[in-house]
């Protein structure tokens, strides 16, 4: 008996299954209609996701009605894909694990590794990276023996990419080199050459080597002249910016982000186009092109609509509402300021939602192993704790913040909008504009505190000469605006540390340094180094106001300020971040101080933080 069925995009799984499981078939038949509808949903996974998915629940459903265990393994490895696609990668790894334990019964070493390389991507889908690799090393050995060089190399670009995720990119950069050097031998695979050009190319650029990067990135440009590919070419152009960007070579940032945009537009790739135009006004922004910037921050938000990318928008609008008031057009930054307001308030109704949703799932498989279900809630739960506490410090601070920027703008306009105003009106306005503005300093410094240790640390060896060349260019600006001296000892030796927080500590000490000078005399800042037996320690002098005995008491808590200096402008919290950045960083800091002579601060490393010299 012959069964015939037209499968397109209005195929529906239940007309199939009351079709088969009312006819008589044979086994040997049974297993050919699954096989074959199998193999027909297996084709159609890039092709009609949907119509993949029916395929799929067709063939467990006559499975399951048969009990045909072969056909319930494969249409629920199947039913995973489809379950990824759509972002559901919980439900695909239960079901690729059902798959997986019949294949290793059977010994079927093909289908073994195909459902390893999808448990894979769904564990890569989780975030879950130890336990993707653990999938991937598995089936690659598989894969090696049958000599499959293309599908070897898709899996080791695959490690590759965990391996980045993970921060481990001395073995992604091995890994997608194993890749490229297979893509080499194979005949038409330069997308999949240029795919590993870019990503090792994002690697250096990553691990700051800005000269090998670029080096990667001219790679596939060279490629991809003979193969137009628009979103290759506009995520290197994009990645070039960058470069350039970093190097303070903004004219030509701004060249290849336009670049960028052109050709992801005519992909029309929105999110990539909204990047562009996002990093684009950063940059004007940077060079005080206000109009400019405002202009590309309004296509960045429309681009962001478009993807109803709330966090991005409320960004934007958050951005523009300061430009507009730079600008001093009030009504479009109290337009922007509302904006901001009712996407935050939007998100966090989405938020609720899709909590609640989850809640609803977890009662409806509450039944099914509740202890593990609880358990996995908890450790989610967890993990996401300190992203909560930034969603908390930032939705507080903005909340701070918007009656005050109100208050600063209605204050600037009545500034200059009354006339024949009296002195006294004058002073109490210039008070209030004054007073806000300070405030609103403290809650952005406050904010900072509040963040500090929201991520954890990753320590890495840091050469400490590079780190103060990077601190004296940041610097730059307020050194010749004061025109002061910084006198930095040379050979550091480099020790295990973080240098983002190590660069931010010191960078902070030797800016007080220069703002807290005495009346007409100019700052000289010395920095300097010595061992002990137990520390190693990096020393800050300054000349300038210094610290009395009593206020070196408190001189490191929140908020306070030196009875002395008054007149300079701060907020008290600078002393506080750099004494809980060298607390994250394993040191103690500690200061000698005479009024009207100097400070100095002293940071104490432990010596086995010391990379020993080779």
């Amino acid at each position: 008996m012959v069964l015939s069925f037209h499968i397109d995009k209005y195929f529906i799984a239940e007309d199939l299954v009351k079709k088969v499981c009312n006819s008589q078939f044979s086994n040997q038949a049974l297993k050919e209609i699954v096989r074959n509808l199998s193999n027909k949903a297996d084709l159609l996974v890039l092709e009609d996701i949907t119509l993949q998915n029916e395929i799929a629940k067709a063939c467990l459903q006559i499975s399951e009605h048969f009990n045909f265990e072969e056909g319930k393994a494969t249409a629920k490895y199947l039913h995973a894909k489809s379950s990824s696609f759509y972002g559901n990668n919980e439900e695909a790894v239960e079901l690729l694990n059902d798959a997986l334990s019949f294949f290793v019964k059977s010994n079927n070493r093909t289908e073994i590794s195909r459902v390893l390389l999808s448990l894979a991507d769904a564990y890569e889908g989780l975030k879950n990276y130890e336990v993707a690799l653990k999938n991937l090393f598995e089936c690659v050995s598989y894969f090696e023996k049958t000599n499959q060089k293309e599908i070897v190399a898709n899996v080791y670009t695959k490690i590759g990419t965990c391996f980045y995720k993970l921060g481990n990119h001395s073995k992604s950069i091995l890994f997608f080199n194993k890749a490229l050097a297979i893509y080499n031998e194979l005949k038409e695979a330069n997308k999949q050459i240029a795919y590993c050009l870019l990503n090792i190319g994002v690697l250096y650029q990553n691990a700051q080597q800005p000269i090998l990067a670029n080096q990667y990135y001219d790679k596939v440009i060279d490629l991809t002249k003979r193969n137009k590919d628009s979103l290759i070419d506009g995520l290197v152009f994009f990645n070039k910016a960058i470069l350039f960007a970093n190097t303070q070579k903004n004219n030509l940032a701004i060249q290849f982000f336009e670049k960028s945009l052109e050709l992801r537009e005519k992909v029309n790739n929105v999110e990539g186009a909204a990047e562009c135009y996002f990093s684009i006004a950063k940059l004007y922004v940077s060079t005080k092109e206000y109009n400019l910037a405002i202009k590309n921050y309004l296509l960045a938000y429309h681009k962001f609509t478009q993807l109803n990318d709330i966090v991005e928008m409320s960004k934007c609008c958050s951005i523009l509402s300061k430009l507009y008031e730079l600008s001093g057009d009030y009504k479009s930054a109290l337009k922007y300021e509302r904006d901001y307001s009712d996407l935050i308030r939007e998100n966090d109704k989405r938020q609720i939602i899709k909590n609640n949703s989850k809640l609803v799932s977890i009662n409806e498989k509450i039944d099914k192993d509740a202890i593990s279900q609880i358990k996995k809630q908890v450790k989610a739960r967890k993990s996401k704790s300190k992203e909560s506490l930034n969603e908390f410090v930032n939705n507080v601070t903005h909340d701070l913040k918007a009656p005050l920027r109100s208050i600063i703008m209605f204050s600037q306009q009545l500034e200059h909008k009354l006339k024949n105003k009296t002195r006294a009106e004058e002073e109490f306005l210039r008070h209030i504009i004054k007073s806000g503005v300070q405030m609103s300093k403290m809650i952005d410094d406050m904010r900072s505190f509040a963040l500090l240790d929201s991520e954890q640390l990753e320590l890495t060896i840091c050469d400490l000469n590079n780190a103060f060349d990077i601190i004296e260019l940041n610097l730059t600006k307020q050194v010749n605006l004061e025109n002061a001296s910084i006198d930095i000892q040379t050979n550091f030796p480099k020790i295990y540390t973080n240098k983002t927080k190590f660069i931010q500590l010191f960078q902070n000490l030797i800016s007080n340094g220069i703002k807290f000078k005495k009346p007409n005399e100019l700052s000289k800042i010395k920095v300097a180094f010595n061992k002990s037996k137990e520390y190693f320690t990096v020393s800050v002098q300054d000349n300038g106001i210094g610290i009395e005995k009593e206020s070196q008491l408190y001189i490191f808590e929140l908020f306070k300020r030196l009875p002395n200096a008054q007149n300079i402008e701060g907020t008290g919290v600078g002393l506080a971040i750099c004494k809980k950045i060298a607390n994250e960083l394993n040191a103690n800091i500690r200061l000698e101080s005479l009024p009207n002579v100097g400070s100095t601060f002293y940071i104490d490393f432990p010596m086995n933080m010391l990379v020993e010299a080779d």
